[in-house]
């Protein structure tokens, strides 16, 4: 697992993603525009982090997402989203949500080694870079660091 802030590092063991816990632990509060194409992983996801406290809304790819962003009347606290999709891909998608929902946090994910090689001249200020596999704890870990949230015991 890779854990990148736009500058710095932060590397840990994490096996891939296979199964979701029962709970990886109640406490979250906020709604999460969660983006990614592959429909198992993107499920996986929605399951962990509903199972965190959190309102999840799901989509397909960048025009999906927009197109909640447009019509969810209530906010969106963080855009979580895969980098490589296309035809929009996640560092686009992420400067379309922050032009209409300023200040919404990102969290990019995924399996790229070098997904920054593919990042526009700047990052939304603050996003976060976790790589894939990661385990459902590093994901609300991850979302509760954004967000401002309790932190979240690893149960290893």
């Amino acid at each position: 697992m890779r854990s990148e802030c736009f500058g710095s590092v932060v590397s840990g063991p994490g096996p891939a993603v296979g199964e979701a816990p029962a709970s990886v632990s109640q406490g979250g509060a906020g709604t999460i525009l969660l983006v990614d194409d592959d429909e198992q992983v993107r499920r996986l996801l929605v399951r962990v982090l509903r199972g965190s406290g959190y309102v999840v809304l799901p989509a397909r790819g960048g025009e999906e997402a927009l197109r909640l962003v447009a019509s969810e009347a209530g906010g969106i606290d963080l855009l979580v989203t895969d980098v490589l999709m296309r035809p929009m891909g996640g560092f686009e998608l992420a400067e379309k949500v922050s032009a209409l929902r300023p200040g919404t946090r990102v969290l990019f994910i995924s399996g790229d080694p070098e997904p920054t090689s593919a990042r526009p001249r700047e990052a939304p200020s603050g996003a976060l870079l976790l790589g894939k596999p990661f385990r459902p704890v590093e994901l609300v870990s991850r979302v509760r660091q954004l967000l401002g949230g309790p932190p979240v015991a690893d149960t290893r």
